[in-house]
Parts: C-alpha cells; structure tokens; sequence
C-alpha cells in the first residue's frame, strides 16, 4: 500500500514540475526571427504591444499574449491608424458577424 502511495505522489509532483518553456516569462534577447511553423512556433525577441492605445484595444492582457514581431506590431499601428483618419464607426456587434 505504502508503494502505490508513493507511486501515485511521484506521478502527481512530475505533473506539476514546470517544462523549461514555462519558466521564461519575458522575450529572448537577440535578433527578430521565427522558431518552427507559425502556427505552432516561438519568436526570439519579441516585443510588445502598447497596452494603452487609442486606437485599438489588447484583450486579456493578464495572459501575456500580446508580444509580437517588431514588423507585426508596427503593422497594426498604422492599420489602426489609418481606419482611425476614415472617421466612421464599426457597426454595432461586428465583431460577432466576423
């Protein structure tokens, strides 16, 4: 009985060992690039994206998702930007219609 419990707790602390992956929590220094496919890929030295725009909003940022590559983030700052200068509203709910 004592070997089952100790197997059962060996089995529950490996669970709950963190993977290498999950220790880093800020971006890799180096050069911008690409690690693997884009679907299920990393990126070294990331940046993020200003939280505090006025142009357009980061959602959840308590999950830490919003770095991405320099090119990318200055992508979406001009895109906004520039439906910002057509001066007209998203309809009503058009997230919900995408």
């Amino acid at each position: 009985m004592r070997r089952i419990g100790c197997l059962v707790l060996a089995v529950f602390c490996a669970g709950a060992v963190q993977t290498p992956w999950q220790k880093i929590h800020h971006p890799i220094a180096g050069t911008p690039s690409t690690i693997s496919s884009f679907a299920n890929g990393c990126i070294i030295r990331a940046q993020p994206l200003p939280l505090e725009a006025g142009n357009y909003q980061v959602l959840r940022p308590e999950q830490q998702r919003y770095f991405g590559h320099p090119d990318l983030l200055l992508f979406i700052q001009r895109l906004s930007n520039q439906v910002k200068h057509l001066g007209r509203p998203m309809p009503k709910r058009s997230a919900r219609r995408m």
